[in-house]
């Protein structure tokens, strides 16, 4: 007895060439939605998921997906979302935090690697819609107008998040390059 195609996910009824497409932008978005989970997500493994949960919900839905203009905007959205049904979930459980990474430097000049686990320890730092504004707009080059949009907030609260999340991650790596335990979270007035 076969399955009845109408019943079976989209990703099943693909071509061959479309789905060779869903895997090709798996493959090369992968990391960069990985990195963003881990920037909004405290714990490393539940960001791990998400980022292959959203991925995953992209490629069963790639004929609608695709034809967006930004489709890792809309995975981003997708993570977005399920994060916070995660977080509903389990209300007052805290996740594990990563370990202080700001303070664990390397002799000399660092590698790549530890340059962004300390950048990603920094973004920890930051209240989640500020680290999420400046991910958004500077390492996925969205415009303020997509990443206002990916995140579900107005165009000016979107840019209140990017520059207060700049600055402090500013004063943060300055103060991480410079030795000092001082930062952002430190002085009067900063939430952490």
């Amino acid at each position: 007895m076969s399955p009845d195609p109408a019943r079976m996910p989209e990703i099943f009824r693909l071509s061959a060439q479309m789905q060779a497409e869903c895997e090709e932008f798996y493959t090369e978005n992968f990391v960069d939605v990985r990195r963003y989970a881990r920037c909004v997500c405290r714990d490393w493994q539940v960001a791990d998921d998400l980022a292959h949960d959203a991925l995953l919900a992209a490629m069963e839905r790639w004929p609608r997906v695709r034809e967006h203009e930004r489709p890792v905007a809309w995975v981003l959205k997708t993570l977005r979302f399920k994060l916070t049904r995660i977080e509903d979930s389990i209300t007052r459980r805290t996740v594990g935090e990563l370990p202080d990474l700001a303070d664990e430097r390397s002799s000399g000049l660092m590698a790549d690697v530890d340059l962004h686990l300390m950048v990603t320890g920094l973004m920890q730092r930051l209240q989640p819609r500020e680290a999420q504004a400046v991910m958004l707009c500077d390492w996925f080059d969205f415009t303020e107008r997509e990443a206002a949009a990916v995140l579900d907030i107005a165009l000016n609260t979107l840019k209140g998040y990017k520059h207060a999340g700049r600055h402090k991650l500013e004063a943060m790596l300055k103060a991480s390059c410079s030795g000092s335990d001082s930062g952002p979270g430190s002085r009067k007035g900063d939430v952490r």
